[in-house]
């Protein structure tokens, strides 16, 4: 570009209406210099770099023309008409869009500069596509967390409010079935007992499945007995293997260590689910639990001598509500949540998903491996006096039943009474805490949710006024 004289303002020297092309060029951002008829006049090397044209394509030809003229004509004409002369606005800021040839559709940020002595339009262009982007991509998931937020927040309500009476319910039939010998009585209390149960579980996998799906899980790390997880796990579907004659072993090779770390209540549900799955497809024959060491993991097995599952259904399986047979009337139950809910716990765990493979002879074998994170062992070994040595009944321990809701209380405090426990009621988390520190109690019952203080501050005050206690009598 020829380096002409330039007008100064102040003299009223005239001069060429151009600008000196290394003034331009120092400019980082792409830089159009057009004339009072928006022709460009000159470009900068920043902005053929940026969109990747020639000056052949630029100088000399109308601004609207550029990138064969793909522009937002009308608001580009409207700004730039602003700030042309007799008009007194001398700059103007604006957004609009604009397809080039090689690098596409762009977002530019227009930033458009009079210089009334030379005649002439500075045209900055910032290029804010991937900015956008970015933004749009936070407020996003700014949404989306608070959605997660949201259905977390429902979930934990809706939860509350359906075990509520779920829970008087199942308290009831129990204590009637207690009470109750009549045989025809007893056999609709057992019928109504076992579909109570059914509609329970169905409705904790409802819950955990959409808890987990909207990032409610905090997965624990604490210590705890592996091998008495694994065995309570085991005993707990004893009841439900033996009604169908079946045999559930376990099987926990020697090294497996005792003292674990990580989520118990999860590796619990895990297990529960599996073995839950298999007694539910065997019609005879074993379940079998294993664990063993794997390196630094530890693997955990449920094998059956079931039907199977066939191969080209093994992934499926995984997913929620499916099963391996979905016709309307196949054989077993099931809302098919159990494996779904199963693999995404193995995952939050920071386990391997969990596999399947054919038994030898018939059957399935699921599995699956959790980081192996040890701790000092916390069994405390019975004295040889003290083995067979059965501790005395506690003289009329006395409950604190925290507890808002009445029908809760009213069931917890018969099913207490007919156990031989006296009770006292606390309506609200500071109730609780406060007939704490006055009474006597030798347990706490706690409900989580709770008007005035929920249970979790509730017993985080209580557990301080105990350390206070004991720092104080110590001293």
């Amino acid at each position: 570009m020829k380096d002409d004289s330039i007008e100064n303002p102040n003299t009223g020297n005239t001069g060429s209406t151009t600008l000196p092309e290394e003034i331009i060029d120092t400019l980082w951002e792409p830089l159009l210099v057009l004339e009072k008829d928006l022709r460009v006049q000159a470009a900068n090397d920043a902005f053929y770099h940026h969109f990747k044209v020639e000056p052949g394509e630029t100088v000399g030809r109308q601004v609207y023309d550029l990138g064969n003229g793909q522009w937002d004509i009308p608001l580009l004409r409207e700004s730039l008409e602003e700030v042309l002369p007799p008009k007194e606005v001398c700059f103007k800021d604006f957004e609009v869009q604009h397809t080039f040839e090689q690098i596409g559709r762009r977002t530019l940020l227009l930033k458009a500069r009079r210089i009334d002595h030379l005649q002439l339009i500075l045209l900055a262009m910032e290029d804010v596509t991937e900015r956008q982007e970015i933004e749009a991509l936070r407020a996003a998931k700014a949404v989306a967390e608070e959605s997660n937020r949201a259905k977390s927040l429902f979930l934990a309500n809706m939860s509350h409010e359906i075990r509520t009476p779920m829970m008087v319910f199942l308290a009831g039939v129990e204590l009637l079935l207690q009470l109750d010998k009549n045989p025809e009585r007893r056999k609709i209390l057992e019928m109504t007992d076992q579909s109570a149960q059914r509609l329970r579980a169905l409705l904790d996998d409802i819950l955990e499945f959409s808890s987990i799906e909207a990032q409610g899980v905090q997965i624990e790390e604490k210590p705890f007995d592996l091998q008495a997880c694994v065995q309570n796990t085991v005993q707990e579907m004893g009841e439900k293997a033996r009604k169908k004659n079946l045999q559930l072993k376990t099987e926990i090779f020697p090294t497996t260590p005792d003292a674990f770390v990580g989520d118990q209540e999860r590796l619990g549900k895990v297990l529960l689910n599996l073995i839950d799955n298999a007694i539910k497809f065997t019609e005879k024959g074993e379940v079998r639990v294993a664990v063993r060491p794997r390196g630094d993991h530890v693997e955990f097995s449920v094998s059956d001598t079931g039907v199977g599952v066939p191969e080209e259904k093994r992934e499926m399986i995984y997913h929620r509500f499916s099963q391996a047979d979905d016709s309307f009337t196949r054989r077993h139950g099931g809302a098919g949540l159990g494996l779904a809910i199963s693999r995404r716990l193995v995952e939050l765990m920071g386990g391997g998903r969990i596999g399947l493979e054919a038994r030898p002879g018939g059957g399935s074998i699921f599995f699956f491996t959790l980081p192996l994170k040890t701790a000092t062992s916390h069994r405390t070994p019975l004295a040889a006096d003290d083995a067979d040595t059965t501790a005395a009944p506690l003289d009329s321990p006395c409950i604190l039943l925290a507890e808002d809701e009445p029908m809760i209380q009213d069931i917890i405090q018969t099913m207490l009474t007919h156990h031989g426990y006296r009770s006292e009621i606390a309506g609200t988390g500071r109730e609780a805490v406060q007939k704490w520190k006055e009474g006597n109690f030798d347990l706490i019952l706690m409900d989580l949710q709770m008007p005035e203080m929920n249970g979790l501050e509730a017993t985080r005050q209580i557990r301080e006024t105990e350390r206070a206690k004991k720092s104080a009598s110590s001293a």
